[in-house]
């Protein structure tokens, strides 16, 4: 799970990286997509046969067709850059300590040092509740288009298999903190064993 979250952070800081440093051309596309999405559904009454916005903006933007996209001195475009410019610092920042939360869960592991896992704790605990949280907002921002809901859908089969490999890391918590721990192991070296063990000699000759 260590090296697991530790490769996450890392090839989650680069593109967020490289969303900070393009942050005007992306709150274009996002302010957009708003407004493809707000004009469809005012005209749904009226019958438009308007392709969906989702997959009508990336149509048009993997064409290199942006002569739609808004300038960027609309305010808007300023405004939401402007968050996004708060947004992936914060991101940034918040992987970084991740992957420092990653190295100490895999010393802890190693070392069978109980609270070098407690930081990948709490860090993941609310990295995923800020997932969903996140998943929610957008799906409320752009609208319940099949293909958000879908999205939604996917985030929330991730999250519960992240919360369950969240359970497997706080069950190492508490084994490495229990008294029968402290008393067989506490002063040897830790090695990391199946819960169970079984004894398979061969296949039985006798008749």
């Amino acid at each position: 799970m260590g090296v697991m979250t530790l490769a996450l952070s890392v090839f989650s800081i680069v593109p967020a990286a490289i969303a900070f440093a393009n942050q005007t051309q992306l709150a274009q596309i996002v302010v957009h997509f708003i407004r493809q999405q707000n004009k469809t559904g005012q005209a749904s009454d009226g019958g438009s046969n308007e392709p969906a916005p989702l997959w009508g903006v990336v149509t048009q933007l993997a064409k290199g067709d942006t002569s739609r996209l808004p300038p960027e001195d609309d305010p808007k475009v300023m405004h939401m850059a402007d968050v996004m410019f708060y947004f992936f610092i914060i991101c940034i920042v918040l992987l970084a300590v991740y992957l420092l939360c990653s190295i100490l869960l895999i010393v802890g592991a190693c070392k069978g040092s109980r609270w070098c896992l407690l930081p990948w704790i709490v860090a993941t605990f609310l990295y995923l509740l800020a997932y969903l949280g996140g998943c929610c907002l957008s799906m409320h921002l752009f609208g319940g288009q099949i293909q958000i809901i879908l999205l939604l859908a996917i985030a929330i089969v991730e999250t519960g298999i992240g919360f369950y490999l969240w359970l497997c890391i706080v069950s190492l918590f508490q084994i490495l903190g229990s008294d029968e721990w402290r008393v067989g192991n506490g002063n040897s070296d830790w090695e990391m064993k199946p819960r169970f063990s079984t004894n398979y000699n061969s296949v039985p000759t006798h008749d």
